[in-house]
C-alpha cells in the first residue's frame, strides 16, 4: 500500500533537485496564488479605470486624481520616479517627480491647474522645483527730512533682502542684501528699489517676500517686511521695529540640483534624492528647499534609493548603505557589511518593512544596517543570471515582489514572497514595461502591450500550471488510483508522471476517484495540474481502497 498526499501547495525553489524539495513544492508553478495553502490561480490584466491609449513604450506610470474626482495617468517614457506633496492642505494635488529629460534633468513639479491639458499625454506641464535667488541686489535708502539735532530719536542701519515666492507660497533663497544706510525711523520711510521684476515662468513665480535688518538683545537678524507682486520693482517700507514680522527662513537653501534622481519620500516630510555618489535632503515639508549643508556622499556610485520609514537605503554599484536621522541636519550614513550591489534601478522596490533590490546573486532583502539575500533558499547565482536580472523592473503588490526580466528580446515575470518563501512565474506579461503601485486603493496597474493601463490580478481567472516535486516510493509499484478534492470542477486536468515519463491525463469532473491505468511500475512519481477552479489537496494511491 502507497499513498501519496498533497494538501499544501508551495512554489518552486530551481535550486534544488526536484527530490529533495520540501512537502508541496513544485517544480513548475506558472500563474499560481499560493498564499493560503491551496492552489489558487492569478487572476488576468484587467483594463483599468480611466485607462486610455498612451501610443509606444511608456517606462513610467502615476496615478492622478484631479480636482473634479476625474482618474487620469501621468505616464513618462523614462524612468521617472513620482512622489505625492507631503505638505498639508495639498488643494492643487501637487507631486514632485525625478528622471525628466527635458531641462537639463532637473526636479519638477506639476499640479491640478496644468497637469492634464489638451491631448492624452499627462503631465501636460510641469514647473520647475525650488527656486533661484534673484540675481540682482535691491537698492534702498531713506525718504525724509532728518530730525533736529536737538531730536532725541534714535537712528537706525538697515539692509534690505527680497525673496520669489511661488502662487502656493513656496519660497526661494533671498537676493544678495541692499547697501547699507542709515535711517530715522520716526522720521522717515525706506524705500526698497530695483528689485527684479521677472523671472522664468517655469519656476511659478507670482510674488516677493521683502525683509530688512532688525537689531534686538538675539542679534541683527532680517525679518519680514511685505509681500509684494512680482512686477513691482519698488516698495514704501514705514513700519516700525515692532511690526515686523518673522526671520527669514530661506537663507541657506537652494533648488535641487539638475540631474538629481530617484526622489523618494520619507515618513517623516523630508525628501530624498541622488545624484552620482551624493544623497540630498529637501527641508522637512518644505519640497523646494534643498540646503546643500544636507547632502552625504557614499564610496560608490549610487544606483537608487528608496525610503523604508524614516530610513533610507542606498544602493550603490557596490555596497548599500543606510542613512537614518528625524531630520536631515542629523541623519548620518553607514554602510552595510555585506557587498550586495544593485545591477538595475528599476528593481528597487519598498516593500513596507525592507526595501528589495536585484544584484548580481539574487534579490537583497534591506532593512535597518543588514542586507540579506532573500532568494538564497530558491535560486542559485547560475539560475538568477540567466534571468538577466540588469533588465529587470520590480513592483510590490500585496507583500510581494512583482519582476519582469528579458531574456533574449521575451520578457518573463516572476512573484516572490519573502515571508512564504514561495516563487512562482507568470506568463502573458510581454510588453509590461511599466507600473504603479497605487497604496489609496492597494492596486498594481501596468502598461502593457495594448498601450492600454491595466490593473494587475482584476481580470478573468489565469490558467495555472503546477508540476509537483518527484515524489519516491520505496519500491516499484504500479499506483492505481487518483483523487482530487477542489472547490469547484469546471476547468481541472490531472497528469501523472512516473518515472519513464507522461502516463495518464484526466479532467477532473468530481471529487470521485478515478483508476489509473495499469501496467507499469514505477518508484518515482509526479503530478501536473492544469486549470482554473481552486484545489485543496491531490491524492495517487496503489489501491481504490485507500481513496475511497
Amino acid at each position: 500500500m502507497a499513498l501519496i498526499k498533497i494538501d499544501v501547495f508551495k512554489g518552486t525553489a530551481p535550486k534544488m533537485s526536484a527530490r529533495l524539495l520540501p512537502e508541496g513544492s513544485a517544480t513548475t508553478a506558472i500563474n499560481c496564488r499560493l498564499d493560503s495553502g491551496d492552489l489558487a490561480p492569478i487572476r488576468a490584466l484587467g483594463l483599468a479605470t480611466g485607462s486610455s491609449e498612451v501610443g509606444g513604450t511608456q517606462n513610467s506610470l502615476y496615478k492622478y486624481d484631479t480636482v473634479d474626482g476625474v482618474v487620469q495617468w501621468l505616464r513618462w517614457d523614462e524612468d521617472v520616479d513620482v512622489v505625492r506633496s507631503p505638505v498639508a492642505g495639498n488643494t492643487s494635488n501637487r507631486v514632485y517627480f525625478t528622471g525628466d529629460s527635458t531641462d537639463e534633468m532637473k526636479p519638477r513639479v506639476t499640479q491640478n491647474t496644468v497637469a492634464i491639458g489638451a491631448g492624452t499625454v499627462f503631465p501636460s506641464f510641469s514647473f520647475l522645483l525650488g527656486l533661484p535667488a534673484p540675481s540682482a541686489a535691491p537698492a534702498a535708502s531713506a525718504v525724509g527730512d532728518t530730525p533736529a539735532e536737538s531730536s532725541s530719536e534714535i537712528k537706525e542701519t538697515r539692509s534690505y533682502v527680497y525673496t520669489f515666492v511661488t502662487a502656493n507660497g513656496e519660497e526661494g533663497p533671498p537676493s544678495s542684501p541692499s547697501p547699507v544706510f542709515d535711517i530715522y525711523p520716526t522720521s522717515q520711510t525706506a524705500t526698497v528699489s530695483l528689485m527684479q521684476t521677472a523671472e522664468d515662468a517655469a519656476y511659478n513665480v507670482t510674488h516677493k517676500y521683502i525683509y530688512r535688518t532688525v537689531t534686538a538683545a538675539a542679534g541683527t537678524q532680517y525679518q519680514f517686511v511685505a509681500k509684494v507682486l512680482l512686477s513691482e520693482s519698488s516698495y514704501s517700507d514705514a513700519l516700525s521695529s515692532l511690526q515686523v514680522g518673522g526671520v527669514l527662513p530661506s537663507t541657506g537653501w537652494s533648488a535641487p540640483p539638475a540631474g538629481m534622481i530617484g526622489l523618494t519620500s520619507l515618513s517623516n516630510g523630508i525628501l530624498a534624492g541622488f545624484k552620482d555618489n551624493e544623497v540630498m535632503f529637501c527641508e522637512p515639508f518644505m519640497p523646494h528647499a534643498w540646503p546643500t549643508k544636507y547632502r552625504m556622499s557614499t564610496d560608490f556610485p549610487i544606483v537608487g534609493i528608496k525610503a523604508v520609514g524614516s530610513s533610507l537605503i542606498v544602493t550603490t554599484k557596490a555596497f548599500p548603505y543606510v542613512a537614518q536621522g528625524a531630520h536631515p541636519s542629523n541623519m548620518t550614513i553607514a554602510r552595510m557589511r555585506e557587498n550586495q550591489s544593485c545591477v538595475s534601478k528599476r528593481s528597487i522596490v519598498g516593500m513596507g518593512k525592507y526595501v528589495m533590490y536585484a544584484s548580481p546573486d539574487g534579490l537583497i532583502a534591506a532593512a535597518g544596517t543588514t542586507a540579506t539575500l532573500a532568494t538564497d533558499r530558491v535560486l542559485s547565482r547560475t539560475q538568477w543570471q540567466a534571468m538577466k536580472p540588469e533588465t529587470m523592473h520590480g513592483y510590490m503588490h500585496e507583500g510581494r515582489y512583482i519582476g519582469f526580466y528579458t531574456v533574449d528580446a521575451v520578457q518573463k515575470g516572476f512573484i516572490f514572497d519573502l515571508d512564504q518563501m514561495l516563487l512562482t512565474d507568470l506568463i502573458d506579461v510581454e510588453g509590461v514595461t511599466g507600473g504603479y503601485a497605487n497604496p489609496e486603493d492597494d492596486a498594481l496597474y501596468f502598461i502593457d502591450d495594448t498601450l492600454q493601463i491595466q490593473q494587475f490580478d482584476a481580470g478573468a481567472n489565469s490558467t495555472y500550471e503546477w508540476h509537483s516535486k518527484q515524489y519516491k516510493v520505496g519500491r516499484p509499484i504500479n499506483m492505481a488510483a487518483a483523487r482530487v478534492e477542489a472547490e469547484s470542477y469546471s476547468n481541472i486536468t490531472l497528469s501523472v508522471y512516473a518515472e519513464s515519463g507522461l502516463i495518464y491525463t484526466q479532467a477532473v469532473l468530481n471529487e470521485n476517484a478515478f483508476r489509473l491505468p495499469s501496467g507499469y511500475r514505477s518508484n518515482q512519481y509526479e503530478v501536473k495540474i492544469v486549470g482554473t477552479d481552486i484545489v485543496n489537496s491531490v491524492y495517487i494511491a496503489s489501491s481504490m481502497s485507500e481513496l475511497t
